[in-house]
């Protein structure tokens, strides 16, 4: 499992999607690429406010999610 932020929110996922969870909702995140451009998942890591960077072998972003 990956980071979970103050605000109870844990962060997974694989190439293909970045899943939130929030209580007992959890909601999906699409990468900006194809997960063939993005290569294998390597970190979730916690940004500022309820951002986390998404690592891997071939991109890094910043993903800010919309407050659902």
């Amino acid at each position: 499992m990956g980071p979970t932020k103050p605000d109870g929110r844990s962060w997974f996922g694989s190439p293909q999607e970045i899943l939130e969870r929030k209580g007992t909702r959890v909601v999906r995140h699409a990468p900006p690429l194809a997960a063939e451009e993005l290569g294998e998942l390597i970190a979730i890591a916690p940004a500022d406010g309820d951002r986390v960077y998404v690592g891997f072998d071939r991109a890094l972003y910043e993903l800010a999610p919309p407050d659902v």
